[in-house]
């Protein structure tokens, strides 16, 4: 349960990068791909749905994806 705390507060920062900087990422060159993942989205204890994520590094910057 921990871990998925964890993955689902990454993947909040990583959506509030502006679209800019996620673009200048892409466009820059080849990207590696750090980390990626999926977890399932609960409410009120019950799950609703599954989203992934993927984390790329550029350079000496990172960019989330979901």
């Amino acid at each position: 349960m921990r871990k998925q705390i964890q993955i689902f507060l990454l993947v909040l920062l990583a959506a509030a990068v502006p679209e800019a900087f996620i673009a200048q990422s892409q466009t820059a060159g080849a990207t590696a791909v750090v980390e990626q993942g999926k977890f399932t989205l609960h409410k009120f204890e019950q799950p609703i749905g599954q989203d992934t994520y993927e984390i790329t590094r550029d350079a000496d910057s990172l960019a989330g994806e979901n």
